[in-house]
């Protein structure tokens, strides 16, 4: 997806400022983002530079429709612009570099539409030249029968997969939730055990 390299590229950068801004205002930032969603409860209780980047850019690399990906981009940016100070600062600058990147990206697709087309048209020159040259007989054309769905049957299949690609992405958000909660459980568990092994020590 090119849209999605363009933003890991607008990420990555701006890492300095994106880092430098974020650890000045990190708590002020997180609750924003925890109300869009960008992150979970866990990384909202104990954030860091790391795992609120890391969090949003898992939610990037599930998002298949552009549309969300665009929405998940957007929210991201406007967390950052609503504050102020450096937070403020870096969000307008991604954004620019964003609108920046989204011109050449447009650009790019012209580039390759008008090369498909101008190779199109020659290959169509060499056609017309090679049937005036030497004269071929007209093939019968057996055309093959097609089945079509109906148009609204279609739309239907294409909402049901992309409900399922995003049940999917929540149910694998919500794994990693529960696994890094989990195991932080259990590095606490393991703390109080060694500190209550030294306090029985020093009995």
């Amino acid at each position: 997806n090119k849209l999605r390299e363009k933003m890991l590229d607008v990420l990555q950068e701006n890492y300095e400022l994106l880092n430098d801004a974020l650890r000045e205002c990190l708590k002020d930032v997180v609750g924003a983002m925890f109300a869009c969603k960008l992150i979970s409860r866990s990384v909202l209780r104990s954030p860091t530079y790391e795992s609120v980047m890391s969090e949003f850019e898992f939610g990037l690399n599930f998002k298949k429709d552009k549309t969300k990906l665009l929405e998940h981009w957007k929210s991201f940016i406007t967390c950052l612009i609503n504050q102020s100070g450096p937070a403020n600062t870096a969000g307008e600058t991604l954004d620019e570099e964003w609108e920046a990147k989204v011109k050449t990206l447009d650009q790019e697709e012209v580039t390759t539409k008008v090369e498909t087309s101008s190779s199109s048209l020659d290959h169509d020159k060499d056609s017309k030249q090679e049937s005036s040259d030497e004269f071929r007989p007209t093939p019968v054309v057996h055309t093959a029968h097609k089945i079509s769905l109906p148009h609204d049957c279609e739309e239907q299949i294409g909402e049901t997969l992309e409900s399922l690609n995003d049940q999917f992405v929540d149910l694998l958000i919500e794994f990693k939730r529960e696994l890094k909660a989990k195991i932080s459980r259990e590095e606490e568990e393991l703390s109080n055990i060694t500190e209550y092994i030294l306090i029985k020590e020093k009995e």
